[in-house]
């Protein structure tokens, strides 16, 4: 009896259905931390694209006011590639300028709220006071430079 018993355990192949659920379990924990992980890292990678792109503006029409003692509002003659009239988000970007003014406006469309306004934090808080002001108006970016 005794050595039925012993056979019948060293003959189970194969793996139980507590095994089963329990590697799916681990396997879907690690599945939903990844993606949370990669939420963020995304996000985080568009906002420092979408910082870039508002220096890279920043720079072009000031360079362009040095020469002309005005900003405007076009890609070409700011020397910027047609592609980047679309922001980081799949949104348009604009870019509003006073030909005998001393301002100029970036508008950036799509950008979720919440990321808006630490966006607008930050160009707040990294240029002089005198420089940028950056407000969001529901899923729209906009910066004034003075």
């Amino acid at each position: 009896m005794l050595m039925k018993i012993c056979n019948r355990f060293n003959t189970q192949r194969g793996i139980g259905l507590l095994e089963l659920m329990l590697s799916l379990a681990i396997i879907a924990i690690l599945l939903v931390m990844a993606t949370r992980y990669y939420r963020t890292a995304r996000t985080n990678q568009l906002t420092n694209d979408t910082i870039s792109l508002v220096n890279a503006y920043i720079s072009a029409e000031t360079q362009y006011y040095m020469g002309s003692n005005a900003y405007i509002g076009d890609f070409d003659k700011l020397g910027l590639p047609t592609a980047s009239k679309k922001n980081p988000w799949d949104g348009a970007t604009d870019i509003l300028g006073k030909q005998a003014g001393t301002t100029f406006t970036l508008t950036f469309a799509n950008v979720p709220a919440v990321t808006c306004t630490n966006l607008a934090s930050m160009i707040n808080n990294n240029y002089q006071a005198a420089d940028p002001i950056a407000s969001c108006k529901g899923t729209e970016l906009q910066i004034i430079y003075k």
